[in-house]
C-alpha cells in the first residue's frame, strides 16, 4: 500500500523471517529491519520507532489502546470473503460446511469467523497454527488470551506469540476446533497442492494439513454435499525442507 501511495515504509521482522519473504517485501520498496527477537519483539521495536521518529504505526494486530488499524485490516479482509461467496454462488455450491483459516495474530481468522458465523446456516470454523507458535490454541485451552514463547518454524508468517486483542473474543466464541500442524505436515501439503496446480507456500498449505488432521480425528463428518473452504495465505516460496516427523 505504501508503494501505491508513494510513501516510505519500514517493516520490522523477527529473526525467524525467511530471506525469501524479506526479499519480496524489500522488492516492494520497503526498508526491512530484521531484529534479534521474535514476532512480539518486532512489534515492540516498531512501536518504539514510531514514537521516536513520529511514524504512522499500522499493524494487523491490536492491544488495549491500539485497535483501530487492525479493525480496518479486518474490514478489508471482508472484501475477499465476499468474493468467495460470489464464486461459490456462481458454481452452485452448497452453503459452507467448514472453513479453515490460519492464525498468526488472528486478524484473518477473526474475519473468517465473523463472516461464516453470521450466515444461516452457520459453518464450522477450524483454525490452524504451527506446533511451535500455538498462541490461540493455548489461549483457548486456558480460557484467557495468554502469550506464548514461539519456536522455529518454516511457517514464518504464522510464527506469532500473542493473539490480537480484538480478535480474541471473536475467535474464542466462534471457533469450533483449533488445530496445530508440524512443518513436515505443512510441507507434505505444499507438495500435494503443487501436484494439483496450486502454488502455495507453507503457511498457505497449512489449512490443507489441518483438514487432513481433522479428518484423522474422526470428528469431521463430510458428505458429497459438503462445501469446504481452505484459505491459502501464502504463495509459493523457497524454504528449507523439514525433517520427516514420525507420529
Amino acid at each position: 500500500m505504501a508503494r501505491y501511495l508513494g510513501i516510505r515504509a519500514t517493516i520490522f521482522t523477527p529473526h525467524s523471517m525467511d530471506d525469501a519473504t524479506s526479499d519480496k517485501i524489500a522488492g516492494e520498496g520497503a526498508i526491512v529491519k530484521q531484529i534479534e527477537g521474535d514476532y512480539d519483539d518486532a512489534i515492540a521495536e516498531a512501536v518504539k520507532a514510531s514514537k521516536e521518529h513520529d511514524m504512522l504505526l499500522v499493524m494487523d494486530t491490536s492491544w488495549p489502546g491500539f485497535e483501530q488499524s487492525s479493525r480496518w485490516v479486518v474490514d478489508g479482509y471482508s472484501t475477499m470473503l465476499a468474493e468467495v461467496d460470489d464464486q461459490l454462488t456462481d458454481q452452485g455450491s452448497e452453503p459452507v460446511t467448514l472453513a479453515i483459516a490460519s492464525v498468526g495474530v488472528g486478524s484473518w481468522a477473526q474475519a473468517v469467523t465473523q463472516h461464516y458465523k453470521c450466515k444461516e446456516p452457520t459453518g464450522m470454523i477450524a483454525t490452524v497454527e504451527p506446533e511451535t507458535a500455538a498462541c490461540f490454541k493455548t489461549s483457548l485451552e486456558s480460557g484467557q488470551n495468554v502469550p506464548v514463547k514461539t519456536g522455529d518454524t518454516m511457517m514464518s508468517g504464522m510464527n506469532c506469540g500473542t493473539v490480537s486483542s480484538i480478535a480474541w473474543p471473536i475467535l474464542r466464541a466462534g471457533v469450533d476446533v483449533a488445530l496445530t500442524v508440524s512443518d513436515w505436515e505443512a510441507h507434505q501439503a505444499v507438495l500435494y497442492l503443487r501436484e494439483c496446480g496450486v502454488d502455495a507456500g507453507p503457511c498457505g498449505a497449512a489449512t490443507l494439513a489441518a483438514l487432513k488432521k481433522l479428518h484423522r480425528t474422526g470428528l469431521l463428518k463430510l458428505d458429497a454435499e459438503s462445501s469446504v473452504i481452505l484459505f491459502s495465505t501464502e504463495g509459493s516460496r523457497e524454504y528449507a525442507i523439514p525433517q520427516e516427523k514420525n507420529d
